[in-house]
């Protein structure tokens, strides 16, 4: 898995907008520059989050890849499956035999309390 480490400041009203408008365009070079060799088998994306498989070995050229074509503009980092687990968003991917599940994934600081429908918090909150 593949994250974006620089980007826009959060909040900015039109930052998701150019974000997608930018991976985009990164994808499209990435995939029409890159040798055949280290093209991921799989490549899924959600906003800056990538979720790839690629062939064995293949995982830092394809990451060197990707940050060499906007050097000054993001850089990707790599997170690698351990015991066949992956975590992906809000999902746990767990690799078996020749297929994958999911499952959901929540973080150890996570409380499960939900803010109830009705309450009268600000909007801020």
């Amino acid at each position: 898995m593949f994250h974006a480490k620089q980007w826009r400041t959060n909040g900015e009203l039109l930052s998701p907008v150019l974000a997608e408008v930018f991976m985009e365009h990164l994808e499209q070079i990435a995939f029409s520059t890159a040798n055949e060799s280290i093209v991921p088998v799989l490549f899924r994306r959600y906003l800056d989050d990538v979720f790839a498989i690629t062939k064995s070995g293949e995982d830092e050229a394809f990451l060197n890849h990707l940050n060499s074509l906007f050097p000054t503009c993001i850089s990707f980092t790599i997170e690698k499956e351990e015991d066949d687990r992956l975590r992906f968003l809000d999902a746990l991917v767990i690799s078996e035999e020749d297929r994958l599940r999911t499952t959901v994934y929540g973080k150890p600081t996570h409380s499960d309390r939900r803010l109830r429908f009705f309450s009268h918090e600000p909007s801020s909150v």
